[in-house]
Protein backbone atom coordinates (compact mmCIF):
# COMPACT_ATOMS: atom_id res chain seq x y z
CA UNK A 1 0.00 0.00 0.00
CA UNK A 2 1.74 3.53 -0.93
CA UNK A 3 1.94 6.23 1.74
CA UNK A 4 0.69 9.27 0.84
CA UNK A 5 2.68 12.66 2.34
CA UNK A 6 0.94 15.29 4.12
CA UNK A 7 1.61 18.68 2.32
CA UNK A 8 2.09 20.09 5.90
CA UNK A 9 6.07 20.42 7.09
CA UNK A 10 6.43 17.56 9.54
CA UNK A 11 8.88 19.05 12.07
CA UNK A 12 11.78 22.09 12.07
CA UNK A 13 15.05 22.71 11.99
CA UNK A 14 16.51 25.07 14.76
CA UNK A 15 19.69 27.05 13.83
CA UNK A 16 21.32 29.20 16.42
CA UNK A 17 23.53 32.55 14.70
CA UNK A 18 24.23 34.66 17.42
CA UNK A 19 21.48 35.47 19.65
CA UNK A 20 18.96 35.28 16.61
CA UNK A 21 17.04 31.38 16.24
CA UNK A 22 15.82 31.02 13.07
CA UNK A 23 13.03 27.73 12.75
CA UNK A 24 12.14 26.97 9.13
CA UNK A 25 10.73 23.43 7.74
CA UNK A 26 12.98 21.17 7.21
CA UNK A 27 11.59 19.97 3.24
CA UNK A 28 9.31 21.94 1.19
CA UNK A 29 8.31 19.58 -0.98
CA UNK A 30 6.74 16.49 1.12
CA UNK A 31 3.54 16.11 -0.52
CA UNK A 32 3.13 13.11 -2.69
CA UNK A 33 5.30 13.41 -5.41
CA UNK A 34 3.74 13.82 -8.92
CA UNK A 35 5.87 10.64 -10.25
CA UNK A 36 7.52 8.02 -9.32
CA UNK A 37 23.57 3.41 -10.58
CA UNK A 38 27.11 2.66 -9.21
CA UNK A 39 26.18 4.14 -12.60
CA UNK A 40 24.18 1.04 -14.43
CA UNK A 41 24.83 1.06 -18.20
CA UNK A 42 24.63 -1.30 -20.80
CA UNK A 43 28.13 -1.77 -21.42
CA UNK A 44 31.47 -2.06 -19.19
CA UNK A 45 31.97 0.39 -16.43
CA UNK A 46 34.99 2.53 -17.39
CA UNK A 47 37.07 4.09 -14.62
CA UNK A 48 40.43 5.98 -14.12
CA UNK A 49 43.43 4.18 -14.55
CA UNK A 50 45.64 3.06 -11.73
CA UNK A 51 48.25 1.33 -10.87
CA UNK A 52 48.51 -2.11 -11.88
CA UNK A 53 48.36 -5.60 -9.38
CA UNK A 54 46.79 -7.75 -11.88
CA UNK A 55 48.48 -8.76 -15.51
CA UNK A 56 47.59 -7.60 -18.14
CA UNK A 57 46.84 -10.86 -20.01
CA UNK A 58 44.70 -12.03 -16.72
CA UNK A 59 42.39 -9.03 -17.25
CA UNK A 60 42.08 -9.67 -20.56
CA UNK A 61 40.76 -13.11 -20.00
CA UNK A 62 38.65 -12.43 -16.65
CA UNK A 63 36.95 -9.78 -18.55
CA UNK A 64 36.68 -11.89 -21.35
CA UNK A 65 35.38 -14.75 -19.10
CA UNK A 66 32.88 -12.49 -17.69
CA UNK A 67 31.44 -11.40 -20.67
CA UNK A 68 30.54 -14.36 -21.46
CA UNK A 69 28.37 -15.10 -18.28
CA UNK A 70 27.02 -11.72 -18.23
CA UNK A 71 25.28 -12.67 -21.08
CA UNK A 72 24.40 -16.21 -19.91
CA UNK A 73 22.73 -14.06 -16.40
CA UNK A 74 21.13 -11.94 -19.00
CA UNK A 75 19.52 -14.99 -20.89
CA UNK A 76 18.49 -16.55 -17.53
CA UNK A 77 17.10 -13.53 -15.99
CA UNK A 78 14.72 -12.94 -18.96
CA UNK A 79 13.68 -16.32 -19.48
CA UNK A 80 12.13 -16.71 -15.86
CA UNK A 81 10.78 -13.21 -15.80
CA UNK A 82 9.30 -12.16 -18.97
CA UNK A 83 6.36 -12.74 -17.90
CA UNK A 84 6.62 -9.60 -15.97
CA UNK A 85 7.35 -7.19 -17.88
CA UNK A 86 5.77 -3.82 -18.76
CA UNK A 87 4.66 -3.82 -22.48
CA UNK A 88 2.65 -1.54 -24.64
CA UNK A 89 -0.01 -4.16 -24.30
CA UNK A 90 0.61 -4.63 -20.54
CA UNK A 91 1.64 -1.58 -19.11
CA UNK A 92 1.34 -2.19 -15.80
CA UNK A 93 2.76 -5.49 -15.31
CA UNK A 94 5.90 -5.45 -12.76
CA UNK A 95 8.97 -5.05 -14.27
CA UNK A 96 10.43 -2.32 -16.40
CA UNK A 97 12.85 -3.09 -18.69
CA UNK A 98 14.63 -1.35 -21.55
CA UNK A 99 14.53 -2.17 -24.85
CA UNK A 100 12.66 -5.24 -23.86
CA UNK A 101 14.88 -7.09 -21.68
CA UNK A 102 16.74 -6.72 -18.36
CA UNK A 103 20.58 -5.62 -19.32
CA UNK A 104 23.86 -6.85 -17.58
CA UNK A 105 27.06 -5.15 -17.06
CA UNK A 106 30.48 -6.08 -16.17
CA UNK A 107 33.57 -4.26 -14.94
CA UNK A 108 36.48 -3.77 -17.85
CA UNK A 109 39.72 -3.96 -17.19
CA UNK A 110 40.59 -0.37 -15.92
CA UNK A 111 37.13 -1.05 -13.29
CA UNK A 112 38.72 -4.24 -12.34
CA UNK A 113 42.23 -2.98 -11.51
CA UNK A 114 40.74 0.08 -9.68
CA UNK A 115 38.68 -2.84 -7.55
CA UNK A 116 41.73 -5.15 -7.09
CA UNK A 117 44.40 -2.85 -6.17
CA UNK A 118 44.00 -1.48 -2.90
CA UNK A 119 42.82 -5.22 -2.14
CA UNK A 120 46.42 -6.42 -3.44
CA UNK A 121 44.81 -9.19 -5.67
CA UNK A 122 46.98 -10.44 -8.27
CA UNK A 123 45.51 -13.85 -9.26
CA UNK A 124 42.41 -15.48 -11.00
CA UNK A 125 41.87 -17.10 -7.06
CA UNK A 126 41.68 -13.83 -5.76
CA UNK A 127 39.34 -11.69 -8.55
CA UNK A 128 36.89 -14.50 -7.96
CA UNK A 129 36.06 -13.31 -4.43
CA UNK A 130 35.19 -9.49 -6.20
CA UNK A 131 31.85 -9.52 -5.74
CA UNK A 132 30.71 -7.37 -8.20
CA UNK A 133 32.25 -7.94 -11.18
CA UNK A 134 29.28 -8.87 -13.10
CA UNK A 135 26.11 -6.72 -12.23
CA UNK A 136 22.27 -7.22 -13.34
CA UNK A 137 19.40 -4.67 -11.96
CA UNK A 138 15.59 -5.62 -12.22
CA UNK A 139 13.56 -2.88 -11.64
CA UNK A 140 10.12 -2.91 -10.41
CA UNK A 141 7.17 -0.61 -11.39
CA UNK A 142 6.43 -0.09 -7.51
CA UNK A 143 7.73 -1.29 -4.37
CA UNK A 144 5.11 -3.25 -3.22
CA UNK A 145 5.73 -6.00 -1.56
CA UNK A 146 3.44 -8.42 -3.95
CA UNK A 147 5.91 -7.46 -6.98
CA UNK A 148 8.93 -8.18 -4.86
CA UNK A 149 7.72 -11.23 -3.76
CA UNK A 150 6.55 -12.49 -7.91
CA UNK A 151 10.18 -11.81 -8.33
CA UNK A 152 11.54 -13.92 -5.35
CA UNK A 153 9.87 -17.14 -6.55
CA UNK A 154 10.55 -16.71 -9.90
CA UNK A 155 14.42 -16.17 -9.18
CA UNK A 156 13.95 -19.57 -6.80
CA UNK A 157 12.35 -21.45 -9.51
CA UNK A 158 15.61 -20.67 -11.83
CA UNK A 159 17.20 -22.15 -8.43
CA UNK A 160 15.10 -25.16 -8.65
CA UNK A 161 15.90 -25.94 -11.94
CA UNK A 162 19.56 -25.15 -11.93
CA UNK A 163 19.84 -22.47 -13.81
CA UNK A 164 21.10 -19.72 -10.61
CA UNK A 165 23.34 -20.48 -7.84
CA UNK A 166 23.11 -18.16 -4.98
CA UNK A 167 25.81 -17.63 -3.00
CA UNK A 168 24.50 -14.44 -1.08
CA UNK A 169 21.53 -12.91 -0.05
CA UNK A 170 21.56 -8.82 1.34
CA UNK A 171 18.04 -7.07 2.02
CA UNK A 172 18.72 -3.51 3.15
CA UNK A 173 15.64 -1.37 4.47
CA UNK A 174 14.76 1.93 4.43
CA UNK A 175 16.79 4.33 7.26
CA UNK A 176 15.02 7.28 9.17
CA UNK A 177 16.13 10.37 8.49
CA UNK A 178 14.81 13.51 9.87
CA UNK A 179 11.44 12.23 8.72
CA UNK A 180 9.43 10.55 11.60
CA UNK A 181 8.10 7.33 10.63
CA UNK A 182 6.17 4.43 12.58
CA UNK A 183 7.33 1.23 12.70
CA UNK A 184 10.09 1.84 9.95
CA UNK A 185 11.72 -1.48 10.74
CA UNK A 186 8.55 -3.19 9.43
CA UNK A 187 9.56 -1.37 5.52
CA UNK A 188 11.17 -3.01 3.04
CA UNK A 189 11.51 -4.86 -0.14
CA UNK A 190 9.35 -8.13 -0.29
CA UNK A 191 7.98 -10.09 2.96
CA UNK A 192 9.27 -13.09 5.20
CA UNK A 193 7.72 -15.49 2.58
CA UNK A 194 9.43 -14.21 -0.12
CA UNK A 195 12.30 -14.66 1.15
CA UNK A 196 12.02 -18.30 3.36
CA UNK A 197 11.38 -19.40 -0.07
CA UNK A 198 14.37 -18.40 -1.82
CA UNK A 199 16.63 -19.41 1.48
CA UNK A 200 15.21 -22.61 1.10
CA UNK A 201 15.52 -23.85 -2.32
CA UNK A 202 18.88 -22.12 -2.06
CA UNK A 203 20.38 -23.04 1.01
CA UNK A 204 21.41 -19.51 1.93
CA UNK A 205 20.41 -17.59 5.06
CA UNK A 206 19.52 -13.86 4.03
CA UNK A 207 21.03 -10.81 5.73
CA UNK A 208 19.11 -7.96 6.71
CA UNK A 209 20.81 -4.73 7.37
CA UNK A 210 20.69 -1.01 6.21
CA UNK A 211 23.32 0.92 3.97
CA UNK A 212 24.77 4.08 5.48
CA UNK A 213 22.57 6.45 2.88
CA UNK A 214 19.29 4.76 3.92
CA UNK A 215 19.34 2.70 0.01
CA UNK A 216 16.64 -0.18 -0.26
CA UNK A 217 17.27 -3.27 -2.04
CA UNK A 218 17.74 -6.70 -2.20
CA UNK A 219 20.97 -8.01 -3.62
CA UNK A 220 21.31 -11.78 -4.53
CA UNK A 221 24.77 -12.80 -4.95
CA UNK A 222 25.03 -15.40 -8.01
CA UNK A 223 28.09 -17.73 -8.68
CA UNK A 224 28.59 -17.98 -12.55
CA UNK A 225 29.92 -20.65 -14.86
CA UNK A 226 33.58 -19.50 -14.93
CA UNK A 227 33.47 -19.09 -11.29
CA UNK A 228 32.96 -14.98 -10.74
CA UNK A 229 30.31 -13.71 -8.70
CA UNK A 230 27.36 -11.43 -10.09
CA UNK A 231 25.25 -9.51 -7.93
CA UNK A 232 21.62 -9.05 -9.34
CA UNK A 233 20.29 -5.84 -7.31
CA UNK A 234 16.17 -5.61 -7.16
CA UNK A 235 14.28 -2.38 -6.73
CA UNK A 236 11.45 -0.02 -8.11
CA UNK A 237 11.87 2.27 -10.36
CA UNK A 238 11.50 5.39 -7.86
CA UNK A 239 14.56 4.42 -5.88
CA UNK A 240 16.63 3.50 -8.84
CA UNK A 241 15.75 7.02 -10.36
CA UNK A 242 17.68 8.60 -7.41
CA UNK A 243 20.15 5.97 -7.23
CA UNK A 244 21.37 7.03 -10.45
CA UNK A 245 21.83 10.68 -9.15
CA UNK A 246 23.17 9.80 -5.53
CA UNK A 247 25.81 7.30 -6.93
CA UNK A 248 27.76 10.45 -8.71
CA UNK A 249 27.25 12.48 -5.70
CA UNK A 250 28.50 9.69 -3.16
CA UNK A 251 31.67 9.34 -6.23
CA UNK A 252 32.32 12.70 -5.77
CA UNK A 253 32.01 12.96 -2.01
CA UNK A 254 34.83 10.21 -1.65
CA UNK A 255 37.01 10.86 -4.42
CA UNK A 256 36.23 7.61 -6.19
CA UNK A 257 36.22 9.18 -9.79
CA UNK A 258 33.31 9.65 -12.24
CA UNK A 259 32.58 8.99 -15.82
CA UNK A 260 34.31 11.61 -17.69
CA UNK A 261 31.09 12.94 -18.90
CA UNK A 262 30.17 14.16 -15.62
CA UNK A 263 33.68 16.07 -14.76
CA UNK A 264 31.57 19.66 -15.37
CA UNK A 265 28.79 17.98 -12.65
CA UNK A 266 31.82 17.23 -10.19
CA UNK A 267 33.58 20.51 -10.93
CA UNK A 268 30.27 22.30 -10.22
CA UNK A 269 28.92 20.72 -6.75
CA UNK A 270 32.89 19.36 -5.33
CA UNK A 271 32.99 22.60 -3.31
CA UNK A 272 29.53 22.47 -1.88
CA UNK A 273 30.60 18.90 -0.51
CA UNK A 274 33.91 20.95 0.82
CA UNK A 275 31.46 23.58 2.25
CA UNK A 276 29.17 20.98 4.17
CA UNK A 277 32.45 19.34 5.34
CA UNK A 278 34.05 22.14 6.90
CA UNK A 279 30.79 23.47 8.84
CA UNK A 280 30.36 19.81 10.55
CA UNK A 281 27.36 19.30 8.20
CA UNK A 282 27.76 15.90 6.96
CA UNK A 283 25.53 14.25 9.69
CA UNK A 284 22.66 16.58 8.43
CA UNK A 285 23.38 15.61 4.28
CA UNK A 286 23.60 11.90 5.10
CA UNK A 287 19.81 12.48 7.05
CA UNK A 288 18.63 14.46 4.06
CA UNK A 289 19.91 11.42 1.77
CA UNK A 290 18.05 9.07 3.81
CA UNK A 291 14.87 10.67 3.80
CA UNK A 292 15.02 11.24 -0.23
CA UNK A 293 15.37 7.43 -0.33
CA UNK A 294 12.71 6.74 2.33
CA UNK A 295 10.44 9.06 0.27
CA UNK A 296 11.29 7.48 -3.12
CA UNK A 297 10.42 4.41 -1.56
CA UNK A 298 7.18 5.62 -0.49
CA UNK A 299 6.17 7.62 -3.86
CA UNK A 300 3.18 6.53 -6.50
CA UNK A 301 4.71 4.43 -8.92
CA UNK A 302 5.38 6.55 -12.85
CA UNK A 303 3.14 5.30 -15.71
CA UNK A 304 4.56 3.33 -18.70
CA UNK A 305 7.39 5.08 -20.17
CA UNK A 306 6.28 8.77 -18.08
CA UNK A 307 8.33 10.80 -20.00
CA UNK A 308 8.01 13.00 -16.53
CA UNK A 309 11.40 13.57 -15.29
CA UNK A 310 11.91 12.63 -12.11
CA UNK A 311 11.28 14.61 -8.77
CA UNK A 312 13.28 14.17 -5.43
CA UNK A 313 12.53 15.74 -2.54
CA UNK A 314 14.28 19.13 -2.03
CA UNK A 315 17.02 19.73 0.41
CA UNK A 316 16.62 21.40 3.99
CA UNK A 317 17.54 25.11 3.40
CA UNK A 318 20.66 25.01 5.59
CA UNK A 319 22.46 22.43 3.54
CA UNK A 320 23.78 24.35 0.04
CA UNK A 321 21.47 24.04 -2.60
CA UNK A 322 23.73 23.05 -5.64
CA UNK A 323 23.54 19.47 -3.36
CA UNK A 324 19.75 19.44 -3.84
CA UNK A 325 19.36 15.78 -6.37
CA UNK A 326 16.54 17.83 -8.18
CA UNK A 327 19.45 20.55 -9.13
CA UNK A 328 22.29 17.74 -9.75
CA UNK A 329 19.67 15.24 -12.06
CA UNK A 330 19.47 18.50 -14.00
CA UNK A 331 23.11 19.51 -14.37
CA UNK A 332 23.79 15.49 -15.44
CA UNK A 333 21.26 15.64 -17.72
CA UNK A 334 22.58 18.16 -19.52
CA UNK A 335 25.69 15.77 -19.96
CA UNK A 336 23.80 13.42 -21.87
Amino acid sequence: MLIQFNSTPLYSHNLQSSNKVCSKPIYKNLSQLSVDTVSFGIGEKQLDKTALTIRNELAKKVVKEAKEDAQELKFILNKFLRPYFSTQKHPNNLIRVTNGEIKTRIKGEDSLRKKVTPRMINTKYGVKNVGDLIGARIVLRDSSAGSVDAVLFSIANAVKQGALRIVEIEKYNPVQGKIPVKNIKKLGYGTNNGLNILENVSGVTSQVGTQKSGYPAIHITVKTKHGYKAEIQIMDENVEDLKHVEDICYKIRCNKGVPSKYKNVEADILPSFNDIKSKGLEDSYMDYVKDSYLTAFRSQAKEFKSKIKPKFLQIPYFLPPKLDFNYIAKKMQECN
